[in-house]
């Protein structure tokens, strides 16, 4: 068995300062707190992914500078009820680079100023995929959880409600169904809450992708899923927005 990782440069301490910072009303603490503890952690998290990802795209200090304004901005939505603080800085803090590098690589297109060099070369897929794929677990766990606590919140009807219960009971036994596709999954709720119109299916399943939408935008945002919020009205808003 291999040794257990350990962050020394973001550790409790660095938490409970987090914590502390978000609490507090003296500027001077405030100040302490954060030049003493909590900008060395930030700081070493961001290069740390600048270089695991080698996000090269802007320049070392800019990118630092502006990841580190970034953190500072959502540090008060961190609350120790949705994980630890490294895990969620971790997560706001790469998901704020690679929108960051991406874009500056469009930019660099656009301009006709990217070398010949191919921009995947400069990039660890392996790592990026591998990290990608442990974090959409890592959502998706947490999604099925806010589904369960939330799902009577977008459905009223009684026919409704039932269909959305079994979508999430498959979707707990999806590691013992054999085979889990679109005709399938009809099938299976057709079965299990008696009903013919799949029609009726389609609605609940669309409303469902709808909140999954949601929930990714904030979680990528934010780095944490917010279990009160309401992801469908997020997502109707801005396909409202996008049809003025």
């Amino acid at each position: 068995m291999g040794r257990k990782r350990k962050y020394f440069y973001f550790t409790s301490d660095t938490e409970n300062a987090i914590i502390e910072y978000n609490n507090c009303n003296d500027q001077e603490r405030k100040n302490i707190l954060y030049k003493n503890i909590i900008g060395p952690a930030f700081e070493k998290l961001i290069e740390i992914l600048i270089r695991k990802y080698q996000f090269f795209y802007v320049a070392f200090n800019e990118m630092l500078l502006n990841t580190t304004e970034h953190l500072i901005e959502k540090m008060h939505f961190y609350d120790k009820s949705n994980g630890r603080a490294f895990s969620y800085f971790t997560i706001v803090a790469r998901n704020y680079l690679i929108i960051e590098n991406k874009a500056r690589y469009s930019k660099k297109i656009r301009n006709k100023e990217l070398t010949s060099r191919n921009y995947y070369s400069n990039i660890n897929i392996e790592k990026i995929t591998d990290e990608k794929d442990q974090s959409r677990i890592e959502f998706f766990d947490i999604f099925v959880e806010y589904l369960n606590s939330n799902y009577k919140r977008y459905f009223k009807k009684e026919e409704d409600l039932k269909i959305a219960i079994t979508v999430l009971e498959l979707i707990d036994k999806k590691d013992s169904i054999a085979i889990f596709n679109k005709k399938a999954l009809f099938f299976m709720i057709k079965e299990m809450v008696r009903i013919n119109n799949s029609q009726k299916i389609s609605k609940v399943i669309n409303i469902y992708k709808k909140i999954y939408r949601g929930a990714v935008a904030f979680y990528m945002e934010n780095g944490y899923l917010d279990r009160k919020r309401n992801y469908l009205r997020r997502i109707e808003v801005y396909e409202q927005e996008r049809k003025k």
